[in-house]
């Protein structure tokens, strides 16, 4: 049976919305760059990670974290904004995992056409930081320039350990991270690969 597809692209849910901290835009964003902001939010940044990866290791779920932190990870430099990692929602571990963090979820898990993205993902504010975790299974990403929809296969068992925000973690490795991001496109993964790589975004002969 297809699973439920709904399009969420910008929309916020408001629980979301009211628990962002007031240093914080909607998306993303500090509204005013200071030293003090800053540090805050990198301490909060390293808090949340420490929090979620303490939470899947207890509960033996495997996992690996993509998008900008696992470009932090690799060496990139770009300011992160939100936590993303996926993990088998099938996994006999999943139910108590979701148990344990539930006080924090604001959404989800629901399956989703949400911008470039059609998976199942969960969003959570921890005191403020947001981190996703998508289903590893069944990925599609949009393909940023031709539209098409293309099958990922997030190999989890083949993920790298790298320290970063103070912790050691399971991330992408960097072949497969430059790739996904070659398929999404966005100005911030032109940004990542063009850092991961030291040379252009994208192949000068791409079409």
């Amino acid at each position: 049976m297809a699973r439920a597809q709904y399009d969420i692209s910008g929309v916020l849910p408001s629980a979301w919305k009211s628990k962002l901290i007031p240093s914080w835009s909607i998306e993303g964003g500090l509204l005013k760059g200071s030293k003090i902001v800053y540090s805050e939010h990198k301490n909060l940044q390293r808090s949340a990670l420490a929090w979620v990866v303490d939470k899947v290791d207890r509960h033996d779920l495997p996992y690996m974290v993509v998008g900008g932190l696992a470009a932090t990870a690799h060496g990139g430099s770009r300011p992160l904004h939100d936590i993303d990692l996926y993990a088998p929602f099938a996994h006999s571990n999943w139910s108590n995992f979701l148990t344990s963090i539930s006080k924090y979820v604001v959404w989800g898990p629901q399956s989703v056409v949400d911008g470039q993205w059609d998976l199942t993902y969960l969003k959570i504010d921890y005191h403020g930081q947001r981190i996703e975790i998508g289903d590893c299974d069944d990925v599609l990403l949009k393909n940023g320039e031709t539209g098409a929809w293309i099958r990922q296969r997030i190999d989890i068992e083949h993920s790298v350990s790298r320290s970063v925000l103070g912790r050691d973690v399971n991330v992408m490795p960097l072949q497969q991270l430059i790739e996904y991001k070659r398929v999404l496109g966005r100005d911030v993964d032109q940004q990542d690969i063009q850092e991961l790589t030291g040379g252009p975004p994208f192949p000068q002969n791409r079409a």
